[in-house]
């Protein structure tokens, strides 16, 4: 059975700026997990949320978030009372021979992916039970609800795909 698939896609509009930054970073972090998440690709610490130049693409993905919000048609006193909080962030490089097992991000409310490198050839970001994925584009920012299932197939490319991801959860404010 297929799921309904609620899937955002945006373009970031200075990722030509920004993206050799990116990939030289997460190039130098290197394999810090050993392929030992549900990435079997290079992959950076879950703390990146603390590195500045990944801050950038977090509050552009908080920015849609709260867009995505106002689209619902939600109150202004609705959306006073709710928060957009970051749960981790990760770097990724998938070589050839790469890929990443079937998994959900669930109890996240959303989780999202920004593609630094990629093309029509890397591997896409499918959501295994929607008819739905997604090519890899430079600038890319795809958002999904966390509790839905996705994979990526072994990367075939000689080049290589260079993403960001995260998880994201919309919670109601303490009061203070």
């Amino acid at each position: 059975a297929t799921e309904p698939c609620d899937i955002t896609q945006v373009k970031y509009n200075r990722s030509e700026i920004l993206n050799p930054i990116l990939e030289q970073k997460i190039r130098g972090f290197g394999d810090q997990l050993q392929h030992l998440s549900n990435v079997k690709a290079d992959m950076t610490n879950y703390k990146m949320l603390r590195n500045p130049t990944f801050k950038i693409i977090v509050k552009f993905v908080e920015e849609i978030i709260y867009q995505r919000l106002m689209d619902e048609r939600m109150t202004l006193e609705a959306l006073k009372v709710l928060q957009v909080k970051h749960i981790d962030c990760w770097g990724m490089r998938y070589k050839k021979g790469d890929h990443c097992v079937p998994h959900a991000h669930w109890p996240a409310t959303f989780s999202w992916i920004y593609y630094v490198d990629g093309c029509d050839n890397c591997a896409e970001l499918i959501f295994d039970r929607t008819n739905h994925s997604v090519k890899p584009a430079p600038g890319k920012l795809v958002i999904w609800p966390g509790h839905l299932s996705h994979t990526v197939p072994e990367q075939t490319c000689d080049h290589d795909r260079i993403a960001i991801s995260g998880n994201l959860q919309v919670v109601v404010k303490e009061k203070q």
